[in-house]
């Protein structure tokens, strides 16, 4: 769990130090920011040795790397060669501000799914972690805030030029922070 706190508040540090794009989704309600990319990849299948759970891909550039595939793939048997693989890759970073509503200040949520037993194998997994950290200071002229996490370590940063709103931000809000991760990967005919 500190690990993941390390990195949300790195993603913090990015968001009000660098000034980082917001793709505009804003709650109307609340001050925030929220941050997304998503990376796609597709590779065609160029062999298979089932007995040894090994695929072997070939990338858009021609360039190859074979596998090993977990027992837990249950439906290796229906990949054939010439087959497409495609892996995408999600991450957001959100944060918004809001009154203290006594709730968990951190938590993680995991929610796993695969194709059911017979079809082209596919999967996906969802990782959101939210943290909350109280705004102990604030300086409107300078966008400076000093945040205080849930484990009590304090932060001071300034907060972008970006971030819409910032002055209805008042001494002991919550800013919450959602950092989410997901990746899914299906096989298609080709």
């Amino acid at each position: 769990m500190t690990q993941f706190i390390s990195f949300i508040i790195a993603a913090v540090v990015c968001l009000a130090l660098l000034g980082c794009t917001s793709t505009g989704k804003q709650a109307a309600s609340r001050p925030g920011v929220e941050m997304s990319e998503v990376a796609t990849l597709s590779a065609t299948v160029e062999a298979v040795d089932y007995a040894k759970r090994l695929v072997t891909l070939r990338g858009p550039e021609g360039n190859q790397v074979v596998v090993k595939v977990s027992e837990e793939a249950r439906n290796l048997p229906q990949v054939e060669v010439g087959d497409t693989v495609e892996v995408e890759y999600y991450q957001s970073v959100a944060m918004f501000a809001q009154k203290p509503d006594g709730e968990t200040e951190a938590e993680v949520t995991v929610s796993t799914a695969r194709t059911p037993l017979g079809d082209k194998p596919g999967a996906g997994v969802s990782e959101t972690l939210t943290i909350k950290a109280t705004v102990e200071a604030i300086d409107y002229d300078t966008r400076m805030v000093v945040l205080r996490g849930p484990e009590g370590n304090t932060l001071t940063t300034k907060v972008d030029e970006r971030v819409k709103r910032f002055n209805e931000i008042k001494l002991g809000d919550e800013i919450v922070v959602q950092y989410t991760r997901a990746f899914a990967i299906s096989v298609h005919e080709p």
